[in-house]
């Protein structure tokens, strides 16, 4: 039988009154880093908020403060809509699971660009750069191939138009409009 160790709930009050929950968002384990925290993970909350966490000690629940490595509210995507007047299926949530590659995480939220943040000692910083693109409901998933640390692409599919983006995994502003395709059909 799988026994709960430890886990995170942020601070945030409003969570349970506006169904603005870590739901929508897979955290992603990073690999071992330098520094206080070599074991992290991130991920983030349907307001857009990015939690750095250390997965030796993730805090569980305290009333006084997040017991976060650091926390980037507003990290991905516009809220169209308030907590107050908010959906619960609302598609202007974060939905999108981060993709890591050599030191950088690649998120792509509802209504917002791919944007790029890097981690290095076990602290994230950015967005560093962003994608000319602005996907809509429901996100999008980034995926990267690479040949080890070169050659890096993040992948997206743009909802209902159907269309595949590469973009260099070092620079996301930049698309290779060889590898921009539709795709055909509706995928969401």
């Amino acid at each position: 039988m799988l026994k709960v160790s430890d886990y995170f709930t942020p601070t945030t009050l409003a969570f349970n009154t506006n169904d603005d929950d870590l739901g929508t968002s897979t955290a992603i384990l990073l690999p071992d880093q330098s520094g206080t925290f070599p074991h992290v993970m991130v991920g983030g909350d349907k307001l857009g908020t990015l939690y750095l966490l250390n997965r030796d000690n993730m805090g569980k629940y305290h009333s006084s403060g997040d017991q976060v490595l650091r926390e980037i509210r507003g990290a991905v995507g516009v809220r169209l809509s308030t907590s107050a007047d908010c959906n619960p299926n609302s598609d202007d949530y974060n939905y999108s699971t981060p993709a890591y590659w050599n030191g950088n995480l690649y998120f792509a939220r509802v209504n917002d660009n791919v944007k790029q943040f890097t981690i290095a000692n076990g602290q994230i910083s950015g967005p560093r750069s962003k994608s000319p693109t602005t996907y809509g409901y429901p996100g999008a998933t980034p995926t990267v191939t690479a040949n080890g640390t070169t050659n890096a692409i993040v992948w997206t599919v743009e909802p209902g138009k159907a269309i595949l983006h590469a973009y260099d995994a070092t620079n996301d502003r930049t698309s290779s409009l060889a590898a921009r395709k539709l795709l055909g059909g509706a995928t969401r």
